[in-house]
Formats: structure tokens, C-alpha cells, sequence
């Protein structure tokens, strides 16, 4: 596990590891909500939570950034040559329309 990011509201953790996958975990349930597997071709460094609740972007040593919606659990944006991504920075306001 590289990266873990516990979401605004305290319900769920995303974490994000060298198998190139994405994990959602239940606070409440303790339990593995959702498993994005391959989520990246290479080690996923970062992963945050947008303040909604509704993405989780991640950053890759694939240099990309994905974007994936919490609520149908699926990739929505895919943006290529990102650089080796090692952070994401949430202070900067993310809108996805």
C-alpha cells in the first residue's frame, strides 16, 4: 500500500498500492466496498478524495492521473502524461462537469 486517503466525511478509505489497484474500505463496516483492479499500469503513488465524495483521483508512476466515480465505482477521466505523479494537491478546487 502506497497511498491512503480517508474520505470528507469520514465514511470510507481509498487506498492505493504498488499491485496497481484501488481499494474502497467501509469505516462503519470494516469491510472492502470496492476493488478497482489494474486501476493504473504501473504503482499508484496518490489517491485523494474529491471533497464531495464523489472522485477519487489517483496518480501513477504510469504518468497518469485517473479519475473514478465513487458512486458507480468506474473511470471517467484518464488524462496521459501527468508526469511521474507523487501527489495530488486537494487545496486546489477539482470540478469535473
Amino acid at each position: 500500500m502506497n497511498s491512503l486517503f480517508v474520505t470528507p466525511d469520514d465514511r470510507f478509505i481509498v487506498s492505493g498500492s504498488h499491485d496497481k489497484s484501488l481499494k474502497v474500505f467501509d469505516l462503519h463496516t470494516k469491510q472492502e466496498v470496492h476493488h478497482f483492479k489494474n486501476a493504473h499500469q504501473g504503482f499508484i503513488n496518490a489517491v485523494v478524495v474529491t471533497s464531495d465524495n464523489k472522485f477519487i483521483i489517483s496518480g501513477s508512476s504510469d504518468q497518469s492521473l485517473k479519475v473514478f466515480a465513487l458512486d458507480i465505482t468506474e473511470e471517467v477521466y484518464h488524462f496521459q502524461k501527468a508526469q511521474q505523479s507523487r501527489f495530488v494537491d486537494m487545496n486546489l478546487r477539482v470540478r469535473i462537469v
